[in-house]
């Protein structure tokens, strides 16, 4: 029930939140995001997070998979155009083995995270030009990306959902 509940509370966050922000909207949503030390030093946890993620990421392989297995929460939840799913790190992560998810590079801009529930939730938004290798290809991919982390019962800091959306230039 707790894991259902928080995946509703994610996905409202993420959809009302991060989206909003991320098309630069002025107006927020009824959540208030926290201030403050506690925030700050949440914040900062978030981003370090983040980046240990994404040069797991860049290596690829096993230790991207690890990074999943050690950081993801058991069924991490998607958004998708044809309704949210949860996918099972274990499947997430024999892709990264087995070189389905290779990463070639990723450049990120406009790194924000919002701190939430006393501290034990936070959104990151972020847009990543990234290059991809599929079927022996490389291809480029521009993403807006949206990550909700939650503080565990044990203190530890797990992805719960996450959500990118490919950034489309309108003429």
């Amino acid at each position: 029930m707790r894991k259902i509940l928080i995946a509703i509370v994610a996905v409202s966050v993420v959809s009302v939140v991060g989206f909003s922000k991320m098309e630069g909207a002025q107006q927020r949503s009824s959540f208030t995001a926290m201030t403050g030390a506690k925030a700050d030093e949440v914040r900062q946890e978030i981003v370090r997070l983040e980046a240990d993620k994404l040069a797991a990421f860049l290596k690829n392989g096993d230790v991207a998979a690890g990074w999943i297995q050690s950081h993801d929460s058991d069924d991490i939840v998607e958004p998708r155009e044809d309704g949210v799913q949860t996918v099972p790190k274990n499947e997430t992560s024999e892709m990264w083995k087995k070189g389905v998810l290779f990463l070639i590079s990723e450049k990120q801009s406009g790194n924000a995270v919002d701190v939430y529930e006393n501290g034990n939730t936070a959104v990151c938004s972020y847009y990543a030009d990234s290059t991809y290798k599929i079927g022996g290809k490389s291809v480029p991919v521009k993403t807006g990306v949206l990550d909700v982390w939650s503080k565990f019962p044990d203190g530890s800091w797990r992805r719960i959902v996450t959500k990118a959306v490919k950034v489309v230039s309108i003429p």
